[in-house]
């Protein structure tokens, strides 16, 4: 019972991370898309 609460926990604790990281790449994505975007047109 001990074993599959700390394997509950790890995988929420992990879920918790990634949605975390999720939410930083897609604000990043969201600042920094349009200035990569202009600087690629630019570039051509």
């Amino acid at each position: 019972l001990f074993l599959s609460c700390n394997v509950a926990y790890k995988t929420a604790s992990g879920t918790k991370n990634q949605l975390k990281n999720g939410a930083v790449n897609a604000r990043s994505a969201y600042l920094y898309g349009p200035v990569f975007f202009h600087l690629l047109l630019r570039k051509n």
